[in-house]
Parts: C-alpha cells; structure tokens; sequence
C-alpha cells in the first residue's frame, strides 16, 4: 500500500511538472509573435480599402481604411484635377487611418491622391491605396471646419473652427438646380446638424445657412458654399 502511494505521488507531481512545462512553453510561443499578431489583426480576410474621405479645412484630409493597417515607408502623392502634382505632408498616421496636408490647395477643387506602403496589419505585402477628396468652399466670416453627408441617417453634419450663435437659423441645399427640404435638428455652440432628403454619394451641392455668427460678433450674418455627399 505505502510503495503504491509513494508511486502515485512520484506520477502527480510528474504530471504537475509536465503541465507547468505546457504553460511555459505557451508563454514562449505568445512572446515570440510578432507585434501586430494581436486581436485587432485577428479578422476575417478583407481587401485592403478606404471606407471614408474627410476634408478637415486648410487643406488638412482624414483618410480612414476598412480595416487596422501597418506602415513601411509611407508617402502620400496629390494630383489636381489637371493632373499636376501638388504638394502634401503626411501630418499624422494611426492604426485606421491616415491624414495628410494638401499644402497649395483651392476651394472647390477635386484631389486625387496615392497612398503607398500601406498593408493589412495581418500580413508584410505593401501597396497603393487610391481615392480623392473635394475641398469644400466656405463663404462668410463664420469658419467651417468640416461639412459631412451621413447617408445612413441622411444628414449633412456642419463643424465650426469657432464657437457661434443661433438666431432664427435658416439652411438651404441645392444641387444647382433642386432645391432639398432641409430640417435643423441640432444646433450649439460647435456643430450643426440638418435633415435632409437623400443626397446622391460623391455629388457636389451647395449650402446657405442665415442667422449665424461667431460668439462675440454683433451681428448675425449668412455662410454659403458647396460640399460633396
């Protein structure tokens, strides 16, 4: 009885032994991933691509990918709608987006730009990502930030660079032609937001917003322009 007890705590301290080896052994292997091996790469495949373009003012552009990315030599090339290349700086780079300065730009121009060395953070294969952007034009003393169409909601949603002021507020969109019935749901201090019948994705329209202005002015004046969907 005493020799088959001694020989069962020989055989569980055994396999106690075997099961810390395991877990070493495991804690070996997770080290010795690479860094990008973590649950934001642990996705199901899906080709690398931009889901949304936003131009920020002062030629400032958010470019944001589908998916978590990785950089290796990363460069951003700009062409305007002649084709000539115009200068940009890339101003800031995350795991899901990337954003550049267009640094000779103009109100009411379209860009098409390149992204190279960009990757799915999964994997080391390097490429070109495509798109363009349209530099919206801002008119009035109240600056704009940005000006966004949220087509799943459908409203267009305007950012001010300055805190402002409200006082029977009106806005108008057209297409140059048709003109859209617009409802203001949300205003302050920052932002403004408007209902608006669906508006057409990559389509320029133009905008006019009365009774504005900016905190401290005296008085309320109007902003007109033009944005893309």
């Amino acid at each position: 009885m005493k020799t088959l007890l001694r020989k069962s705590v020989r055989m569980s301290g055994k396999g106690s032994r075997l099961r810390l080896l395991a877990v070493l052994c495991m804690a070996v292997s997770l080290l010795a991933l690479p860094a990008w091996a973590d649950s934001a790469c642990s996705v199901p495949y899906m080709e690398l691509g931009i889901i949304g373009v936003e131009y920020e003012s002062k030629g400032n552009v958010e470019v944001n990918f589908n998916q978590n990315v990785r950089y290796k030599n990363v460069k951003v090339k700009v062409k305007d709608s002649a084709g000539k290349t115009v200068p940009a700086v890339i101003t800031g780079k995350a795991r899901d987006d990337l954003d550049f300065r267009i640094k000779k730009y103009k109100m009411g121009e379209t860009y098409t730009f390149k992204i190279s060395g960009v990757s799915r953070c999964s994997e080391e294969i390097y490429q070109t990502i495509k798109g363009k952007v349209y530099i919206t034009v801002v008119n009035g003393k109240v600056p704009v930030k940005t000006i966004g169409y949220d087509e799943k909601d459908r409203e267009v949603e305007f950012s001010f660079a300055k805190a402002v002021q409200w006082k029977a507020s009106k806005v108008e969109i057209t297409d140059g032609k048709k003109k859209y019935s617009v409802k203001i749901t949300e205003k302050n201090r920052k932002e403004l937001e408007v209902k608006v019948k669906k508006l057409k994705k990559g389509k320029v329209y133009q905008f006019t917003i009365t009774g504005i202005r900016k905190k401290g002015d005296t008085k309320y004046t109007k902003i007109s322009g033009s944005f893309v969907a």
